[in-house]
């Protein structure tokens, strides 16, 4: 449809596919059609992403539409199904940015606690990993998994300015932490500059 082909517009296509699969009253045919549109808009807007953070943009925005619409079953299937394919890595990144705005004991995020903890296993050298579960720890109030995910993706990227900048934040929210928060802030401007990049 002519909503579809624009990009900003697309998620929204998606949401009224769904509403109106959600209206079919047999059971099964409902599922069949809500199964559909969730592959169809995987293949069509996700999958067809030639830009890798586009891809995984759009593959988190996916997400929390389903997760958000109550169908955070066909979320968990999507994210099984691409987990066991090529795009691991980026799906258990997008699926962890997905998981970050979503409430901490959402079906989404209880259903694929395992597959994130095993991509991290599989990827431990994996800054943007580490970075976007970090985010998700801090937000669930896991702050001292948050700190090592955030130095773990400064290890494995040192000029990863948005894990430098949340590791200060994590770091200033702890009573003890506000001489390191001010070092790693240091450090921060030190090496990238005084620009609005970093905190």
């Amino acid at each position: 449809t002519r909503l579809e082909q624009d990009p900003k517009a697309r998620i929204g296509a998606v949401r009224l596919r769904l509403v109106a699969a959600g209206k079919i009253s047999q059971e099964t045919k409902r599922q069949a059609k809500v199964r559909e549109v969730v592959e169809d808009a995987d293949k069509r807007f996700v999958a067809a992403q030639k830009d890798v953070l586009a891809r995984r943009e759009m593959l988190s925005t996916l997400l929390i539409l389903l997760a958000r619409e109550n169908f955070a079953d066909e979320a968990v299937g999507l994210v099984t199904r691409k987990m066991a394919g090529p795009d691991a890595l980026e799906t258990a990144i997008a699926l962890a940015d997905a998981l970050t705005p979503l409430p901490a004991n959402s079906l989404l995020a209880t259903q694929t606690a395992n597959l994130l903890q095993t991509a991290l296993e599989n990827n431990p050298r994996s800054a943007d990993l580490c970075y976007s579960v970090a985010n998700l720890r801090y937000v669930t109030g896991s702050r001292d998994d948050a700190i090592t995910l955030y130095r773990k993706a400064l290890a494995n990227k040192s000029d990863h300015k948005l894990a430098a900048n949340n590791l200060a934040l994590v770091l200033a929210d702890r009573r003890d932490g506000i001489g390191e928060a001010q070092k790693t802030i240091d450090a921060a401007i030190a090496k990238f500059g005084d620009r609005k990049s970093v905190v």
